[in-house]
């Protein structure tokens, strides 16, 4: 339990600090360090003999190397429901690759692990996404995503469908 406590409250605390570090919007301009984005969705989990849906938080610090190329971190947690009722934290990490499409959207790309506290344990993670900015913030939010991600158990493939949106 400590360790799902100190995970949620070092996330919180980076969500509150990253303000004070930088104010640069990967969309305000395409190349260069971002460490302020955030996203926040919903998360569909599917897999044989049952699914459940949940709320996803993620941190997606990225580096832009040229106006179309990056990488992006994807550092996250949901709170799930298994088959036998029992809930859990799982928690992500990832690396993407990032291909930006002009003033349409970014494609990411990549993989990492999931790690399903007390359910499952840790395992490999694929994803691809696409994240689309908005022409004007809506409230704090800059950007739209939707995405899939695979996480890989041996013999139960479990299929994750996320969408939400951006900010910072």
């Amino acid at each position: 339990m400590k360790t799902k406590t100190h995970f949620l409250l070092t996330l919180l605390a980076v969500i509150a600090l990253t303000p004070l570090f930088t104010t640069t919007s990967v969309f305000a301009k395409n190349s260069g360090l971002d460490l302020t984005n955030f996203r926040i969705g919903q998360i569909s989990v599917f897999q044989k003999g049952g699914s459940t849906f949940s709320g996803i938080l993620t941190w997606n610090p990225g580096i832009n190397f040229t106006d179309m190329f990056g990488i992006r971190a994807s550092i996250g947690a949901t709170y799930l429901k298994a088959k036998s009722t029992d809930k859990f934290i799982a928690l992500e990490y990832a690396l993407l690759g990032t291909l930006t499409c002009g003033d349409f959207g970014t494609i990411e790309v990549g993989g990492g692990f999931q790690n399903w506290l007390e359910n499952g344990g840790n395992r490999k993670l694929l994803e691809a996404g696409f994240v689309m900015p908005l022409k004007e913030h809506f409230l704090i939010f800059d950007q739209i995503f939707a995405g899939y991600a695979a996480f890989l158990v041996p013999g139960n493939l479990t299929h994750e469908i996320r969408v939400g949106v951006g900010f910072f």
